[in-house]
């Protein structure tokens, strides 16, 4: 992905479509039961953090994982997997202790990921969920008439048609390339977590 701007990967995305798919995303990611699954999302956070040329301190993190997963390995339960200098280490005070260090480092890299120091809140926030909805009305409606032979083309055929929308002229064809570039990073950032919980819960 192209780099835009001084805000990295996602330069061409609002700070309100980034606040907006990291707060979808945080249910997702505090229900996930999947240690794989969130140490992955974690791994992505830390990833798309740096991408977009945020400031990244790695040590306290990694302090505050290590102490949360050793002082969860102190109270064992559960199958003995491992003995290290004396240390009983079962799985399940193994698995709770990734789950909930990985929760709270996973959480400040999402949430230095999605709150950039531009973010103007309620304005540019109610806009970008506004017009969100606004673009996936006609999304709806217009799906059936957009044509195309497979998924893929007719939304080509969709996008290309809500290029021309002029939303009663109060929105300019700049901003609207905007918006709609963010909607589709909510739509996406969000998705892809939801479809992480999901794929775990099925």
């Amino acid at each position: 992905m192209k780099r835009t701007g001084s805000f990295g990967v996602f330069g061409s995305v609002s700070a309100g479509a980034l606040f907006t798919g990291g707060l979808l995303s945080i249910p997702a990611f505090l229900l996930q039961e999947d240690v794989r699954l969130k140490a992955l999302q974690t791994a992505c956070y830390l990833v798309l953090t740096l991408l977009c040329r945020r400031k990244v301190k790695i040590l306290p993190p990694v302090i505050a994982f290590l102490s949360i997963l050793g002082m969860n390995l102190l109270t064992p339960y559960g199958r003995v997997v491992a003995s290290v200098f004396g240390l009983t280490i079962t799985e399940g005070a193994l698995i709770q202790g990734l789950q909930k260090a990985l929760t709270l480092v996973g959480l400040v890299y999402l949430s230095r990921l999605s709150i950039r120091e531009d973010l103007q809140l309620p304005g540019r926030f109610g806009q970008v969920i506004g017009n969100t909805f606004y673009y996936f009305e006609h999304l709806m409606e217009d799906w059936k008439r957009a044509g195309g032979t497979g998924v893929f083309s007719r939304l080509d055929n969709l996008l290309t048609r809500l290029e021309t929308l002029d939303t009663a002229g109060q929105i300019k064809r700049t901003e609207k390339n905007r918006l709609l570039s963010d909607m589709v990073f909510v739509v996406l950032f969000a998705g892809c977590n939801w479809a992480a919980f999901g794929y775990y819960a099925v």
